[in-house]
């Protein structure tokens, strides 16, 4: 029974990223806690607010939700991006 449960289980999640456009980003502060968030669509890039210096910065996301700052952005010392699921 446990093993039925866990199969329907991994095929919803798998359902569900299969229905996914993108990957929701979180950009975390020094004290990890989030200061912006957004989705990004597969294989592009999305403008996403940090509100703790209402700075926007361009984040790229790869279909696995591999996330990057684009070129000639970074963000600030000790912040960074986590993946918060898909949308």
């Amino acid at each position: 029974m446990k093993f039925t449960a866990a199969i329907c289980l991994l095929a919803s999640y798998a359902g569900l990223a299969s229905a996914a456009v993108g990957c929701q980003v979180e950009i975390l502060n020094v004290s990890q806690a989030s200061v912006g968030s957004g989705c990004v669509p597969f294989d592009s890039f999305a403008n996403i607010l940090n509100t703790a210096n209402n700075a926007k910065y361009a984040i790229s996301a790869t279909r696995d939700c591999g996330f990057k700052v684009q070129n000639g952005q970074r963000l600030p010392d000790g912040f960074s991006l986590r993946k918060a699921g898909f949308c």
